[in-house]
């Protein structure tokens, strides 16, 4: 018997007996199952990346973030490497430039205060706070089972 290796992309007739296979060892519905196998292993995905990472190079963007709970060997196929999350905002941004258009508020004198014990203190003497910890994973309720989401980061310059 001789047996040959061939993308499911090409043989689309096989649709139905491998959605059942799959559908034994991780259920899902037939629909969602069909969904998925239609739209894999075409290569859309990374020519998606791809183009998202030419406009931020374009843009002079250095480096791309993203967050997944199930895309991980996807992302890392694509250069993505697992990193720590970042702090963004969303609503916050877009008052920049309404504030560069503000005067600068007044920067106040630094005091000097001379505790009991006669040592003087600046505010160049005060140690800086410490950071802040690191931030815990996320994780996202899925039904009865959580699954982390793993944040992901690629330098494209």
């Amino acid at each position: 018997m001789i047996m040959k290796l061939v993308a499911l992309v090409d043989r689309q007739d096989l649709n139905d007996e491998c959605i059942s296979l799959l559908n034994e060892e991780w259920p899902r519905s037939y629909t969602t199952r069909a969904h998925s196998q239609q739209k894999s292993c075409r290569g859309l995905g990374k020519i998606l990346m791809n183009m998202v990472e030419s406009k931020a190079k374009e843009l002079k963007f250095s480096k791309i973030y993203l967050s997944t709970h199930d895309q991980v060997p996807f992302y890392r196929s694509c250069g993505y490497e697992t990193c720590a999350p970042i702090l963004h905002s969303t609503t916050a941004t877009s008052v920049f430039p309404i504030l560069a258009k503000l005067a600068p508020a007044p920067v106040a004198k630094p005091t000097v205060s001379q505790p009991s014990n006669g040592t003087v203190v600046s505010p160049s003497t005060v140690p800086p706070p410490p950071p802040p910890p690191p931030a815990p994973k996320a994780t996202v309720s899925k039904g009865d089972t959580d699954e982390c989401i793993e944040y992901m980061c690629k330098t494209i310059a």
